[in-house]
């Protein structure tokens, strides 16, 4: 590291008219910044406008396609590939007050386990958004009662 004051050398200060032009540059950066923050904020408020136009218009079928999901939940129809969808209802309320009677991990399990069928440890680890040994105490739980089946390494909800 240099010190330069104590080496004995002077650093130059710049004279009053080299500091006139150095504030002179920073100033006129300035406004070419303050001008750029301007445009910046038109376009975003461009932008904003825009999509509060889609928003507005697009609220009627977000709306409507809310009404149509619920009454598919109600029925017991979701877009799993396993055959969840074509759960009876009757087999839905079933469920329903099993996952009332068991609030918290093992309700979440069974939904996972309605809405995708048998799966793994690792499979229903991520879909419950829980750890492993999570997944092993509330497969235990539900096997007690009578609910889980255990097919290899693979779980799924007993046939009511």
């Amino acid at each position: 590291m240099s010190l330069p004051l104590l080496e004995g050398e002077v650093e130059r200060q710049p004279g009053p008219d080299e500091r006139d032009l150095i504030i002179r540059g920073l100033r006129d950066h300035i406004r070419e910044l303050e001008e750029s923050l301007r445009t910046e904020r038109k376009l975003t408020a461009v932008a904003e406008d825009g999509l509060r136009e889609l928003r507005h218009v697009l609220k009627p079928l977000y709306s409507g396609l809310q009404k149509v999901f619920g009454e598919f939940d109600a029925m017991g129809i979701s877009d799993s590939q396993n055959g969840a969808e074509r759960l009876p209802a009757e087999h839905s309320k079933v469920w329903k007050s099993w996952m009332d009677k068991l609030p918290g991990m093992p309700a979440k399990f069974i939904e996972v386990m309605l809405e995708h069928g048998e799966m793994s440890v690792a499979q229903i680890r991520v879909a419950a958004h829980c750890g492993q040994q999570t997944v092993y105490d509330v497969a235990s739980k539900l096997h007690k009662l009578g609910l889980l089946n255990k097919n290899g390494g693979k779980y799924s909800l007993k046939e009511l």
